[in-house]
């Protein structure tokens, strides 16, 4: 009887102990849920702004219907050359032929050359997924479009809130070329993704003709 009355307060013991700790455990995992999901749940896509440019400058241009090179554009790094990567060595995937990067003033552009018109169009409209599009443009078998105007925000766990500036993208699709022109402003209306595509029509005239592929 005696050792009935022990094993039951043993097992009451045990019960309650194991209760407790669950409880406990429980609510740390709870505590835990709610402090990251305050981080969890904040808002990370930017806040998009409609976008101003004038893209004909480029798109007026009557380009070869296939382009070699673009050996005649001055750039900051490049990332491939005839079809192999600058930095790690090896062919470089997704059919590029030439990559290469530059700053110019208030102006970033990445120029990708391709082997084939079709994976260039590929590089387009995979860009116009990555950043929503506000308006396109298509003339003479090439497409332009201008991106809506990003406010960027900081990372979740630094409280999401907008930064402080706006960055402008404008992507072009020229045959079997494709290139970005990007911009940063401290306002969401600018001029300066206008300027820069202008700049760029002028950099293609002047690198062809370089070359000697014809454009007017």
């Amino acid at each position: 009887m005696i050792n009935n009355l022990k094993m039951h307060s043993l097992k009451s013991f045990l019960f309650r102990w194991i209760a407790r700790e669950l409880m406990t455990t429980g609510l740390a995992g709870v505590c835990l849920f709610l402090v990251s999901g305050c981080a969890l749940f904040r808002p990370t896509q930017p806040v998009l702004h409609k976008a101003s440019c004038d893209l004909s400058p480029v798109l007026a241009l009557h380009l070869p219907k296939y382009i070699n090179t673009l050996a005649g554009c001055p750039r900051d790094e490049t990332h491939v050359e005839n079809g192999f990567n600058t930095h790690v060595g090896g062919r470089q995937p997704d059919d590029i032929k030439e990559m290469f990067d530059l700053k110019n003033g208030n102006a970033e552009y990445r120029f990708i050359l391709f082997f084939s018109d079709s994976a260039a169009v590929r590089w387009y409209e995979s860009e116009k997924t990555d950043h929503p599009v506000f308006q396109e443009t298509t003339a003479d078998d090439c497409s332009g479009c201008v991106h809506y105007t990003e406010q960027p925000r900081a990372d979740p766990e630094g409280g999401s809130g907008l930064m402080g500036y706006y960055i402008s993208r404008a992507s072009f699709r020229l045959h079997n070329v494709f290139i970005r022109v990007t911009t940063q402003d401290d306002r969401p209306q600018s001029d300066k993704l206008t300027i820069a595509v202008n700049g760029l029509a002028r950099m293609l005239s002047v690198a062809l003709a370089s070359t000697n592929q014809s454009v007017n």
